[in-house]
C-alpha cells in the first residue's frame, strides 16, 4: 500500500498540478474564506455596470455585489484590487471540440442522439488550460458534425484542470456535407432530411416508454432541450429552417457563414445563431453579419476552436457596426444560454459561479491585457498579489 501511495504522489499528482509554460496560467490560488475583488469597472451583466466597486466571492460563487456587500464581510475577506481594471463575467465558448477531435465523432451509426460528448471529455487536455488563459471559463463541448444526429453537448468549466459543469445540454445535429457518407445512410441532404423528419415524427407519436434516443428528441419537441443545428451555406440554412418549421421546431443555427443572405428567415424561424469565428480579414458580409443580427433582434453567440479567436470575433464585429453591449452579451450571457448553462454562468449575479475576467481596459479593445481569470473563485491567470 505504501508503494502504491508513493507511486500516486510521484506520478499522478505532478501531472495534475503541472501547468503549461508560456500561457500565462498561474498555479491556482484558492481562499479559505471570502475574497473581495475591487476594480474600476465591474460588468455584472451586459446591461449593468458599476464603477469603483467590488464583488464578494465565497465557496466559488458570487455572494454580494457592490453596495450590497456588508461592512463586516468587506473587513474579514481576503482582498485584491485592480484600480484601473475592468471585470466582466468569464467568457463562454458556445461550441467547440476542445481539442478532442475524433473522440467526438461516431462514424458507424448516423442516428446517435443518446451519445454524450461529456463521455469523451479529457479534463487534462491542453485546450482546457489554453481556454482559461484566454479568459474562456466555460465551453460548450460539442459532438462533431459527421452525423445528422450527432449527440448531446456538455458544458465544461475550464481551468488548470477541466470540470464537467453540465453533462448533457443541447442536441447537436448537422446538415453540412461532412454529415453525408457514401458508405452509409444518409448519403445526401435529401436522405438526411428524411431521416430527421422520420425520427422526430416517431418521437412525437410514441406511446408509452420510448428508448433513450427518442427520449432525447422528445425533449427537443417539448422545449426542455435546445436543438443546435450545424449549417454553413445559404441552401443549408434554408433546408434547416424549412425542415424544422415543418416539425414545429426552432433551432439554434451553428456556423451560419452565409447568414447574411437569410436574415429575415433566421429571425422568424430560429432561436438564435452560434456564429463561426471571425477575423479582421474575414469577408465584409461575414463581418457585418453580427450587426445585422442585432438589428433583426436575433440572439447570437460566437464559437471558436482556437481560444483567442473568441475575443477577436467580437472585436472584429464591433469594428463593423455591432454595439459593445451586444458583443459582450454574445461572449457571456447569450453564449451561456446557448450552452444551457445560464443558470450558473454568464453573469456575475449573486448565487452564480464566480467566473470572471479582469482586463487592463475595455475587453473589446484588443490592446487591453487580460490580467486575471477566476473560475469558481479560483485564480487561474496571473494577477496582482492579494493583500
Amino acid at each position: 500500500m505504501a508503494a502504491i501511495s508513493l507511486f500516486v504522489l510521484s506520478t499522478i499528482l505532478p501531472s495534475v498540478l503541472a501547468l503549461p509554460q508560456g500561457q500565462g496560467i498561474a498555479r491556482p490560488t484558492t481562499h479559505q474564506g471570502s475574497l473581495l475583488i475591487s476594480a474600476k469597472r465591474i460588468h455584472i451583466s451586459p446591461d449593468r455596470m458599476i464603477e469603483d466597486s467590488a464583488i464578494l466571492i465565497r465557496d466559488g460563487v458570487v455572494l454580494y455585489v457592490g453596495t450590497e456587500i456588508p461592512v463586516e464581510a468587506r473587513t474579514s475577506a481576503d482582498k485584491i484590487d485592480f484600480p484601473d481594471g475592468t471585470v466582466i463575467p468569464g467568457l463562454v465558448n458556445a461550441h467547440s471540440s476542445l481539442g478532442h477531435g475524433a473522440e467526438l465523432a461516431e462514424r458507424i451509426d448516423t442516428f446517435t442522439p443518446e451519445l454524450l460528448a461529456s463521455d469523451a471529455f479529457d479534463p487534462f487536455i491542453e485546450d482546457v488550460m489554453a481556454s482559461a488563459a484566454s479568459g474562456i471559463t466555460t465551453v460548450g463541448l460539442a459532438p462533431s458534425s459527421f452525423n445528422s444526429f450527432a449527440g448531446q453537448g456538455a458544458a465544461i468549466h475550464t481551468g488548470s484542470v477541466g470540470r464537467i459543469l453540465l453533462d448533457s445540454t443541447y442536441l447537436k445535429m448537422s446538415l453540412v456535407d461532412a454529415a453525408f457518407d457514401r458508405n452509409r445512410f444518409p448519403t445526401s441532404r435529401m436522405g438526411a432530411a428524411d431521416l430527421i423528419r422520420t425520427r422526430f415524427n416517431e418521437a412525437r407519436t410514441a406511446i408509452g416508454p420510448v428508448d433513450n434516443r427518442l427520449k432525447v428528441l422528445a425533449d427537443v419537441i417539448n422545449g426542455s432541450r435546445l436543438l443546435a443545428l450545424h449549417v454553413q451555406t445559404e441552401s443549408e440554412i434554408d433546408a434547416a429552417l424549412d425542415l424544422c418549421a415543418g416539425l414545429g421546431l426552432r433551432p439554434i443555427l451553428v456556423g451560419c457563414e452565409e447568414g447574411h443572405k437569410r436574415i429575415d428567415r433566421i429571425a422568424a424561424l430560429s432561436d438564435g445563431v452560434v456564429l463561426a469565428p471571425l477575423s479582421f480579414d474575414s469577408p465584409a458580409n461575414r463581418l457585418t453579419l453580427p450587426g445585422k443580427l442585432e438589428q433583426a433582434g436575433v440572439p447570437f453567440s460566437f464559437m471558436a476552436e482556437r481560444p483567442a479567436d473568441l475575443r477577436i470575433s467580437a472585436a472584429a464585429a464591433v469594428r463593423h457596426g455591432l454595439s459593445q453591449q451586444t458583443a459582450l452579451a454574445a461572449l457571456t450571457l447569450i453564449a451561456a444560454q446557448h450552452t444551457e448553462a445560464d443558470e450558473r454562468v454568464g453573469t456575475l449575479h449573486e448565487g452564480k459561479s464566480a467566473d470572471l475576467c479582469v482586463y487592463s481596459g475595455n475587453p473589446l479593445d484588443l490592446t487591453s491585457r487580460l490580467i486575471g481569470v477566476y473560475v469558481a473563485g479560483v485564480r487561474i491567470v496571473n494577477a496582482p498579489e492579494e493583500k
